[in-house]
């Protein structure tokens, strides 16, 4: 393995306040001193131990690809986002079902946090939650703990927030607005995600509790929109509007978001249409 990921990972390590020893925490054949020999360029390990390694001091692999330099592509997350737009049911619900069956087996919180991203899409199709009882506490007891909000505990809450209670998902979303400063310090890319997985709490408010929505909405308008975000800023007016019919049941917020989706389709942005398109839908089907 390369030397410069040694040295990438022990400035993740460090910065985290982690040991050595605690790093590789119920790794076979890995002590803390090898692992210290690698960190400084002493020495390399065998590249199947750098999941394991990442796992521990709570990065996600494509996280630290992209610290390094290589592009890492989930192709379980691609294909539920296709089935998603294509609004394939069937293809989501096997997807799901395949993706807990796999955690069964190997049991991290990689997999973990993919079991979350399936059955949050397919609830959000179906209304149906598959997600088991014992998993939303794993994942509730990753995102109450945490006080360092990298790109794993970002995206985990995104793709978590319509299967939690209302009230622990407000909770967990304000934890996350307080730790903006610091997201903010860690790049563009967790800055957008962060935002974006707010206005997903948000939207999961909207339908389980308007009340808490509105509360989250005022918190989320107080934080700065990314200059090379312009998603957020859509996904914000149409999140706006949707609360607005939900509590005034006044048609004109349903054109009001409509516009902005007819505005998506004139700058190309299909795929955020459809999104938009999709929630409209939904928030007219419930009222």
């Amino acid at each position: 393995m390369n030397n410069s990921i040694g040295k990438t990972f022990k400035k993740l390590r460090v910065s985290q306040n982690i040991t050595l020893k605690a790093a590789v925490h119920n790794i076979e054949q890995l002590s803390p001193s090898r692992l210290s020999h690698w960190e400084n360029d002493e020495s390399n390990i065998p590249l199947n131990k750098l999941d394991q390694l990442l796992e521990n001091i709570h990065v996600l692999p494509n996280e630290f690809a992209h610290l390094v330099g290589q592009r890492y592509v989930n192709h379980l997350s691609l294909q539920v986002q296709d089935a998603f737009i294509a609004n394939n049911i069937e293809e989501l619900h096997m997807l799901a079902l395949n993706q807990l069956k796999k955690y069964n087996h190997i049991q991290d919180n990689t997999e973990l946090f993919l079991c979350a991203l399936t059955c949050n899409f397919y609830y959000q199709k179906t209304k149906i939650d598959i997600f088991p009882m014992s998993l939303k506490e794993k994942i509730t007891k990753v995102l109450t703990s945490t006080s360092l909000w990298n790109y794993y505990h970002i995206t985990t809450f995104g793709n978590v927030t319509h299967l939690l209670p209302d009230e622990l998902l407000y909770k967990i979303a304000v934890k996350l607005i307080n730790s903006f400063p610091h997201i903010k310090d860690c790049g563009m890319e967790n800055h957008i995600f962060a935002f974006i997985a707010l206005l997903n709490a948000n939207v999961a408010l909207i339908f389980k509790n308007p009340n808490l929505a509105k509360k989250l909405l005022h918190k989320i308008c107080q934080l700065e929109i990314h200059q090379f975000d312009y998603y957020s800023s859509l996904y914000l007016s149409i999140v706006k509007n949707l609360l607005n019919y939900q509590q005034t049941k006044n048609p004109k917020f349903i054109k009001l978001a409509q516009n902005i989706v007819h505005f998506c389709k004139s700058i190309n942005k299909k795929d955020a249409a459809l999104e938009f398109e999709d929630l409209i839908s939904q928030i007219q089907q419930i009222s």
